[in-house]
This record gives C-alpha cells, structure tokens and sequence, in this order.
C-alpha cells in the first residue's frame, strides 16, 4: 500500500505504508523531508488511546521548520 503526504505547499509526495509509524520533518526553505522514528511518541499514542478508550488506528506527526543547512538563514526568527 501506498500512503499520499500532503505538506501544505501543493505538492503531494507518496510513501510506502507498510511498516513502523514514522514522522516528518519539512524544512519550509529547500523542502527537504526527513523521516524519522521516535519510541516515546508511540508510547504516547499507547498512553492517550488507554486513558482516553480511543482506539487509535492511525497518526500523523509533522515538524515544519529549517534542515541544518538552511538553519543558518533563519536563526533571528527563532523566539526565546
């Protein structure tokens, strides 16, 4: 199976289905995205769908921000 990613910007990217959940990056300057696996965000799924009585089939996590080699440019609109 395949799964159609849509970031906002137009364009559609597509991506094997199968296989462990996995998450987002999008750097909003060159568009480059990265993937990548985070255990504590699947323990957190774990936790909301036990407290809540959600059974949760699917999830989506999307981090929008600057890749390191665009970082650079972007530093002074980085809030403290």
């Amino acid at each position: 199976l395949v799964s159609r990613l849509e970031f906002g910007d137009g364009g559609r990217r597509y991506e094997f289905a199968l296989g462990k959940d996995h998450h987002h990056l999008f750097c909003l300057d060159c568009g480059k995205i990265a993937e990548f696996n985070e255990d504590l965000l699947e323990e957190l799924q774990e936790t909301i769908a036990r407290e809540s009585g959600f059974l949760i089939i699917n999830h989506s996590l999307r981090f929008f921000g600057y890749c390191h080699r665009c970082k650079g440019k972007h530093l002074h609109e980085v809030k403290e």
